[in-house]
Formats: structure tokens, sequence, C-alpha cells
């Protein structure tokens, strides 16, 4: 083999290395985002399912003040028609209780209502996340069909250069080899039957 032809192959196999090495880390770096993915999806999950569990417990205060609110202003409402019955304080209390209830009911709703927003989001993030871990794991096996491909087939593509410049080199010592035949024929027979003609 010519130094030409080994300079090439040396050249391609540094580019096959050099490619092997760069989808090796790139390889890498997406199993890191894979992986991170696969942690957030689990915290996110997590914090989810707590979530959800606070929002139903929320639903069932805020139903539970609702009761407790239509009782109280029917208490009102008897206590404030029969007012002769009833002391001032009873009317006050009566009117006290039905308004702290109605406070207690407000926060509650605000507070469910911002569980119920919060959770959407995390559902949303979520989704996101699975999508994102989804399509880092579909990149990483293609990445390793590919890694597979260059490392087993390259090489063989290595081997078949070698192949081809050694048959190019035979190739090529063969017409040498003619060229050297034809002259040495052709000064024979210069030399031999045409000096003798």
């Amino acid at each position: 083999m010519n130094r030409r032809g080994r300079m090439d192959i040396e050249y391609l196999n540094e580019v096959i290395d050099y490619t092997i090495d760069a989808i090796e880390k790139g390889q890498k770096e997406i199993f890191d985002i894979f992986e991170h993915s696969r942690q957030e999806c689990d915290r996110i999950q997590k914090e989810l399912k707590a979530l959800k569990a606070r929002v139903n417990a929320t639903i069932e205060s805020v139903d539970s003040l609702v009761k407790l609110e239509r009782a109280a202003k029917y208490k009102l409402m008897t206590v404030s028609r029969d007012f002769e019955k009833h002391s001032e304080e009873d009317i006050k209390a009566a009117y006290e209780e039905t308004k702290d209830i109605q406070i207690k009911l407000s926060l509650e709703r605000q507070k469910e209502l911002q569980l119920r927003e919060k959770r959407d989001d995390l559902e949303r993030s979520l989704k996101s996340m699975l999508n994102i871990l989804k399509q880092s794991e579909h990149l990483m096996m293609q990445l390793g069909v590919a890694l597979g491909f260059l490392k087993g087939n390259l090489e063989d593509v290595s081997g078949h250069i070698s192949d081809m410049n050694a048959k190019r080199n035979l190739a090529a010592q063969v017409i040498k080899a003619q060229e050297e035949e034809r002259r040495r024929v052709a000064r024979d027979i210069h030399d031999g039957p045409a000096q003798t003609l």
C-alpha cells in the first residue's frame, strides 16, 4: 500500500473516531436530559398527588361551610323575624356567626380556586415533561442504533477501503510489470531481429 493510501485510511479512521466520540458525548448529554426529565416527572407526580388530595379536602370544606352558611342564614332569618322572642344579643350572635361562616367560606373558595389553578399548571408541566422524556428516550435509542452502525459498519468500510487500495496497488503493479515487459520485448526485438534485418 502506498503512502497516500495509508494517509487516506488514517484520515478516515480519525474522522470515524471523531464522529463516534461526538455521538457518544451527545448520547451522554441526552441520557442526562432523559434522567433529569424522569426525576422531574416523578417529583411532579408526587406533588400533583398531594395537591389533588388538598383540592379534595378543600372541596369538602367548602361543601361543609355551604351547609353551615345555609343553617346560619336560616337561624338569622328566624331570629330576625321573631325578634320579639329573641334578645338583641341573640340576633347579634346569629348575625356574627353567619358573617364568620361567610368569611370562612369565601376564603375556602379562594383557596380552592388557587389550588385548582396550581393543579392545572402541574398537569400541564407533567404533560410537557413526559413529552420531553419520550423524545429523549427516542433520541437515545436512535443514537444507540447509529453508534452501533458506525462502530460496526465503518470498521468494515475502513477494511473495504484498505482492500480497495490494495487492489488498486496490485493493478498498478500489474500495469507496471506489463509496461516493463513490453519495453523488454521491444528492446529484444530492436536488438535482435530488427538489427538483423
